[in-house]
């Protein structure tokens, strides 16, 4: 959660410095910025908001967890802060030209294949699963990062909920497959 707020801006920044023309890099951050900001401080507020009844616990429970929200809200706050005003900054700063960034991908690829393979460990050990999950996260990683193709799933997917809803037969099916599978993952609490 904390990491997620400076996710959201650099995105952004990325995403409008994809589609903006001959804008300076200035210009994207501070558009960037400023439109993410609001959501982010909401999502901000909002955690803290339900983190406050746990900070102020009366009794001995509350004097003993009384730290951990009032950390983590802080915490939480200033990566608020640093989301909005040094994520901006250092952005403009070094994502200036696409060729500059591309030195930086294979850097990425070997780091993203390092962490997956940790990721999947048993107490830092290697497993047979690391083995499998940090390659494939490796490859995903080089679609991601080295071709250009958009996506088809985005496409079938819209598609697909557009021929499922259109009719009114499909919609009860979606409420009562929607249904189903509620009543059985409450069954699942039992197991």
């Amino acid at each position: 959660m904390l990491v997620d707020n400076a996710i959201v801006v650099i995105e952004m920044i990325d995403e409008k410095k994809k589609t903006s023309g001959q804008l300076s890099m200035t210009d994207i951050v501070v558009s960037s910025t400023t439109r993410v900001a609001p959501a982010i401080l909401a999502s901000t507020v909002t955690t803290v908001c339900a983190l406050v009844p746990l900070a102020i616990m009366k009794g001995d429970i509350g004097s003993i967890i009384r730290e951990i929200p009032l950390t983590a809200a802080i915490a939480m706050t200033i990566s608020f802060i640093t989301s909005v005003t040094v994520t901006p900054i250092l952005a403009a700063q070094f994502i200036k030209h696409s060729s500059a960034a591309n030195k930086y991908k294979a850097l990425t690829l070997i780091v993203i294949t390092v962490c997956a393979l940790y990721a999947f460990s048993d107490n830092l050990q290697l497993t047979g699963l690391s083995f499998i999950s940090g390659p494939l996260v490796a490859g995903l990683g080089y679609l991601k990062l080295y071709t250009n193709k958009k996506s088809k799933l985005p496409d079938l997917f819209h598609r697909f909920i557009g021929k499922l809803m259109h009719s009114k037969d499909h919609k009860i099916l979606v409420m009562g497959v929607t249904f189903v599978l509620l009543i059985s993952s409450v069954g699942l609490l039992f197991f």
